[in-house]
């Protein structure tokens, strides 16, 4: 059976003491998702929280890569540093911890997966699990284009837990993933409508999210549930992931992203009611989105740090960073060197 191991940094040269403790941290784990949005963001985090190094996970369904230092911010940096696909980042005054990962998931494997991440996350106590994630910016309705371009989601059995979060998130103008893709506010224009029917139709899930749709599904231990009727107002018909808003929102809006999960994973996490699920993971799990397309995405990974800094001050009680935010020099040459000019003379 497929393992999850947390390997702590100071063990290599110390066996015998102690892994460092992350109970009541905030966790953030990227999806590698469309424009790795996620992944640049914590990139953009862990730099400028100044964030040790603390350890690796190996698990074997993430595929293996190994490559150069990519948090390094000079060339002076650059002292043999290797990146490997899952490191953890933390900090005991911040009372966060980041698992940064740098490949996909074996798409057969990502219930599983998820199933293993969220119990490390419950085994190492942590208060709450945050996923920074992306989907295709061109499933967006004409309404979509205009406001922020970030999202949060979370699951029923995490709104109470995760209110903090919530509010935080509606308060920069952030809305609740397919609150406001509604047949009502389209105009009697009949491409209007067919555009915001479509979207109805593409916020069911999250597109090119990675992991999101089952990260999601698995914590709310319903893949593959129907909802109890009594949930109906704010759970999507048949599903047992919803969007949940401080305002409350209609249940056509609500994203599917449970029968999603199973239909995009082979191996799907096992049915369970909503409280045997809230039991069994002891934390909040909130879902940051980003509308996003592959390109150069550093912007797009700033914003998302800047908001995931935001609701992590608003949830701790502190202020949220300002000033410029730390970035590795690896962002400065995505597109490799410029193009010899002596080929234009």
């Amino acid at each position: 059976m497929a393992t999850l191991k947390f390997v702590p940094l100071q063990h290599a040269s110390s066996p015998n003491s102690p892994a460092p403790s992350f109970a009541g941290f905030t966790l953030l784990l990227p999806a590698v998702s469309i424009g790795n949005v996620g992944q640049l963001a914590l990139e953009a985090l862990t730099l400028t929280y100044a964030l040790d190094k603390v350890g690796y996970i190996y698990d074997p369904d993430v595929l293996p890569v190994c490559g150069a230092d990519a948090l390094a911010q000079s060339e002076a940096d650059q002292c043999g540093s290797l990146t490997i696909a899952l490191e953890v980042f933390a900090s005991a005054q911040r009372k966060v911890v980041i698992v940064q990962q740098r490949s996909p998931v074996v798409r057969a494997a990502r219930g599983a997966f998820c199933e293993r991440v969220l119990r490390w996350a419950a085994e190492q106590r942590v208060q709450h699990v945050m996923l920074l994630s992306s989907s295709r910016s061109y499933l967006r309705s004409d309404a979509q284009l205009q406001g922020s371009q970030l999202r949060y989601l979370t699951t029923a059995n995490s709104a109470s837990a995760a209110s903090a979060l919530i509010k935080a998130a509606e308060k920069l103008g952030i809305v609740a993933w397919g609150s406001d893709v509604n047949t009502a506010n389209a105009t009697t224009d009949e491409a209007d409508i067919e555009s915001v029917r479509m979207a109805q139709v593409l916020a069911r899930r999250i597109s090119s999210g990675g992991i999101t749709n089952a990260l999601l599904a698995t914590y709310a231990g319903t893949v593959g549930k129907p909802a109890p009727a009594d949930e109906a107002k704010t759970r999507g018909a048949g599903t047992g992931v919803s969007v949940v808003s401080t305002g409350g929102m209609s249940s056509s809006a609500a994203p599917a992203a449970a029968s999603a999960a199973s239909s995009s994973s082979a191996t799907p996490a096992p049915a369970a009611s909503a409280p045997a699920a809230a039991a069994q993971y002891p934390f909040s799990l909130f879902a940051l989105i980003a509308f996003s397309s592959e390109g150069a995405n550093t912007t797009d990974g700033l914003a998302m740090a800047a908001a995931a800094d935001a609701v992590l001050a608003a949830a701790q009680g502190s202020q949220p960073h300002k000033g410029t935010w730390s970035t590795p020099l690896s962002w400065e040459h995505l597109f490799g060197p410029p193009a010899d000019s002596s080929l234009y003379l």
